[in-house]
């Protein structure tokens, strides 16, 4: 499993937009999220292959965020999940990873895509005290 370089625990997710056209290389995902530390963040899952997703709900809170590779996937994780059956090999093959996300509320789910990127918002949050 790989490490990511900020923490979503507790992120909110406030924004989603689903991957449209046919070529599957530029295809990208994208999740904004607000985190406990003030920031908004885009994700964005580039190469976009395939994703599962529960509904999105008025509130969507990230409680964990797994990133496996064909080197740290297992069938474990697989069932898990609830992955469909035909991501194992594409995963396995090396070209893409699974990306996971359980919610303490909201929506949950997996994608199949190449790669992440991280942006930060040049505008972050801004909390002020009342």
């Amino acid at each position: 499993m790989h490490c990511l370089p900020t923490c979503l625990h507790d992120a909110e997710i406030v924004g989603l937009v689903l991957p449209s056209g046919l070529d599957e290389h530029t295809k990208e995902l994208v999740l904004t999220v607000h985190t406990d530390q003030g920031h908004r963040q885009r994700l964005r899952f580039h190469g976009t292959m395939d994703w599962a997703l529960s509904p999105f709900g008025s509130q969507n809170i990230i409680l964990d965020f797994y990133i496996y590779d064909q080197l740290t996937l297992t069938e474990h994780i697989l069932e898990y999940f609830g992955v469909p059956e035909h991501w194992d090999a594409i995963i396995y093959s090396g070209t893409h990873r699974l990306y996971a996300f359980m919610a303490s509320v909201g929506m949950a789910g997996v994608m199949l895509a190449q790669e992440l990127s991280i942006d930060e918002d040049a505008a972050t949050l801004q909390t002020e005290a009342r």
